[in-house]
């Protein structure tokens, strides 16, 4: 399980680097680390790292971690707004791969589904909300609400 976790770490970085300069935006707005607002409600720990691939696309990892276990996202987002990417409305279809430890069991699991959200960059500073389905053992909502650090 590591070993999976680990080589999707290591292609998104090979292709967060590959993709260089964005067309809009300067070198150094390119990246945007966050946290989720909604996770300490849930008992867990959220943080998020967002790469923009170009003026209408991103590449998020999300790394959450629970008092039983952590789970890694990567998402794709497609912004659909006329302002660069990351303003606006995306949809973001993601995979998830977590696992939970318990005193008698240790459990994998995978899933996936499309999440709707909007975010705006003031000044520095990103605000992002988003919401949808998904399906990781059997039918969830997956949401939050995102505040972060564009560099």
């Amino acid at each position: 399980m590591r070993n999976i976790v680990l080589s999707i770490c290591l292609i998104m970085l090979f292709v967060s680097v590959k993709t260089g300069k964005c067309q809009d935006e300067p070198l150094d707005k390119n990246n945007i680390i966050k946290i989720d607002l909604f996770c300490p409600v849930v008992s867990c720990f959220s943080i998020a790292y967002e790469r923009l691939i170009n003026s209408e696309s991103s590449f998020q990892v999300e790394l959450r971690v629970f008092e039983d276990g952590i789970a890694f996202t990567p998402e794709y987002r497609y912004y659909l707004s006329k302002d660069p990417a990351p303003k606006g409305i995306f949809l973001a279809p993601f995979i998830r791969v977590g696992t939970v430890t318990s005193l008698f069991d240790d459990n994998s699991n995978f899933g996936g589904g499309l999440v709707v959200g909007v975010q705006t960059v003031l000044k520095k500073i990103s605000i992002e909300a988003y919401l949808g389905p998904a399906y990781y053992e059997s039918p969830v909502v997956r949401g939050g609400i995102n505040v972060g650090l564009q560099f």
